[in-house]
């Protein structure tokens, strides 16, 4: 928290720049193919399928404590994976394929940022 109001005041103060924070979701909370992998290969830790992680919780509450704007992307990708099933990572990979970053890009893009 103090690491992000420390960055917040700098930008805020040196720049007229427009500080906006998204955490993007890690492939197993959208991806049942990425469970399966991360279990096959030992993983001890998966954040919950479909759910929003307390990261992103966290992030949100701080950007209305310190004033800057927080880009809901993680939610974007539960919603859209809700209602398209699209696989939007490689499957054996935590980075987004093709399509995640063409979802990512679209949000982005829809929300005039």
């Amino acid at each position: 928290e103090e690491e992000i109001l420390r960055i917040s005041e700098y930008v805020r103060k040196n720049s007229g720049a427009k500080l906006i924070t998204m955490v993007v979701p890690e492939s197993s909370v959208v991806s049942m193919k990425n469970i399966n992998f991360y279990k096959s290969v030992g993983s001890l830790y998966l954040p919950k399928f479909l759910e929003v992680s307390e990261l992103a919780k966290t992030i949100r509450l701080l950007s209305k404590k310190y004033s800057f704007e927080y880009l809901p992307l993680y939610e974007h990708i539960i919603e859209v994976y809700t209602k398209k099933n699209a696989d939007y990572y490689f499957d054996t990979d935590f980075h987004m394929n093709r399509k995640g970053s063409e979802e990512v890009f679209n949000y982005i893009m829809s929300n005039k940022y």
